[in-house]
């Protein structure tokens, strides 16, 4: 009997020095396991919060990116996921590699504007030729890498002044100039003793400019008291004809000149209609006797 008991507890001590075994080993699996688990779970988290990468598109005021010398360039720059942006330096091609343009200051002619969180601007004040070339936008994003705009090519040109004169005419036909170009036939009706006024709108790169109102192929003197009220209406040079007689029918063109050469206006034909005032001045009738 005391065999048996002593059996019975030796094998009791083995299946319990196997179970505590067992468990601790389950124990330690479950512990790998959750740990696994955490981590999966952590890293899918953050998966889901990594924002996607912005994209930026960048272009011109002008289609052909073709600027003269002296006119403002605006660069636009469109931005697709901008909330994991951070910042924003704008940059050109340089021989000597990637150069950031110097924004900081007021004398800078860069100037930069945030116009919203999807859109960003660069103005260039005052292009040179020094100006051509390529430019992009650097963006810094909230995980520290950067990506980069498509790059557009600032194409910078000197040339003549394009000006064109209006006062409200109406086309009339074709009619050759003085050089034997074909013109079309442009016509400003105003009565007798009216007033007339002509605006000229310019684009003119670069500038300075020298501009002259002509009738009929002669300058005319703007000092003159009939021309009082000649000015600019912002760049828009006006004529103003005051008190219109027949004499001052004809062509009116202007003449624009800059440092490249120099353009004239299409004509316009002023027609004046109506009958001049006549002033009869009459005395006392004196009858002397026969």
């Amino acid at each position: 009997m005391e065999y048996l008991c002593g059996v019975f507890l030796e094998l009791s001590w083995i299946y319990l020095k196997w179970g505590l075994i067992v468990l601790w080993i389950w124990n330690f699996v479950l512990l790998i396991l959750c740990s696994l688990i955490d981590k999966h779970i952590i890293s899918s988290q953050k998966g889901n919060d990594k924002q996607p990468k912005p994209r930026i598109q960048v272009f011109t005021n002008h289609d052909d990116n073709k600027f003269y010398v002296d006119e403002d360039v605006i660069i636009t720059a469109h931005f697709e996921n901008p909330s994991s942006v951070s910042c924003i330096i704008w940059q050109t091609e340089t021989p000597n590699g990637d150069r950031a343009l110097d924004t900081d200051h007021e004398l800078s002619k860069y100037k930069i504007e945030q116009n919203s969180i999807n859109e960003a601007t660069l103005l260039i004040k005052g292009c040179c030729e020094t100006d051509k070339g390529p430019y992009f936008l650097l963006a810094s994003c909230s995980d520290d890498t950067n990506v980069k705009s498509n790059k557009v090519y600032l194409n910078i040109v000197r040339g003549p002044p394009t000006v064109k004169l209006s006062s409200d005419p109406r086309p009339q036909g074709i009619f050759q100039d003085s050089d034997g170009k074909s013109c079309l036939r442009y016509v400003t009706e105003v009565v007798i003793h009216g007033c007339v006024e002509f605006k000229a709108s310019i684009w003119n790169f670069p500038k300075p400019w020298d501009i002259v109102w002509m009738q009929d192929g002669k300058v005319l003197q703007l000092d003159n008291e009939k021309y009082e009220g000649s000015s600019f209406d912002g760049n828009n040079p006006v004529l103003c004809i005051k008190n219109v007689r027949k004499q001052d029918k004809g062509i009116y063109t202007i003449k624009v000149k800059n440092a490249r050469d120099e353009e004239f206006s299409e004509p316009v034909i002023l027609e004046v209609t109506g009958v001049e005032k006549v002033l009869f001045i009459s005395g006392p009738v004196v009858v002397s006797p026969k």
